[in-house]
């Protein structure tokens, strides 16, 4: 029971994202004459604030966290002890973080950053608790089951996309470049703005790993 129930919050939560990600770029599309570049902008310059135009579309973002914060809950009721009722602990704050993030303009830089740092941290976290229970689950089946392998490869591509961000000495660095008109322009390519829009749309795959996982483990 519980696998579908995770089967059911993964495709409402995937299904909310993508759905949210189209509309908010169909917005800007109408108002910019042009698509969203996630490579360098930031999803604050981009999401409908609170109380504007199209902002009922920010409850499809809400949707999907919710979504996915319920299948981490559920997997802990099901399935209890230290390292999933950690990830749920872990997400929750996470949650908060990302879903506040878009909120939050560079005006405010020190808000911003201190979002940024709590995304990244809980970000690291999570995947790195998941990949460990991944591999857990794994070896305790004696590496004969399919799921928890497929499990570990999905959590260690999260957990390495992570590292990258948290080693990525430039991800701070916000300082305009010259182009060949010697004009100071943004770069074509902002890791900080790229990661904001990555840990959105990466989110609701740690239920993926849980819903492989529940398929596994026999209690």
């Amino acid at each position: 029971m519980t696998k579908y129930l995770l089967i059911a919050l993964f495709a409402v939560a995937i299904f909310s994202i993508v759905s949210y990600f189209f509309s908010i770029n169909l917005l800007y599309k109408r108002r910019s004459n042009k698509s969203i570049n996630y490579k360098n902008e930031f999803p604050f310059e981009s999401v409908p604030y609170f109380k504007t135009t199209g902002s009922n579309l920010n409850l499809l973002l809400f949707l999907s966290l919710t979504a996915t914060l319920a299948g981490f809950a559920l997997f802990t009721v099901n399935y209890f002890g230290v390292i999933p009722l950690l990830m749920t602990i872990v997400f929750t704050l996470m949650g908060f973080f990302i879903g506040a993030l878009p909120f939050v303009s560079l005006a405010k830089i020190k808000e911003h950053l201190y979002m940024v740092v709590g995304a990244i941290v809980s970000d690291f976290l999570i995947s790195a608790l998941i990949t460990y229970l991944s591999y857990s689950v794994s070896k305790m089946y004696d590496y004969q089951k399919i799921s928890p392998i497929i499990a570990i490869v999905i959590s260690a591509i999260l957990l390495i996309k992570s590292i990258f961000f948290i080693l990525n000495p430039k991800l701070f660095n916000l300082r305009y470049v010259k182009n060949e008109k010697d004009e100071l322009v943004r770069p074509k390519f902002v890791p900080l703005a790229f990661y904001e829009w990555s840990v959105l749309v990466s989110s609701p795959i740690y239920l993926l790993v849980l819903m492989l996982l529940s398929t596994a483990i026999v209690k």
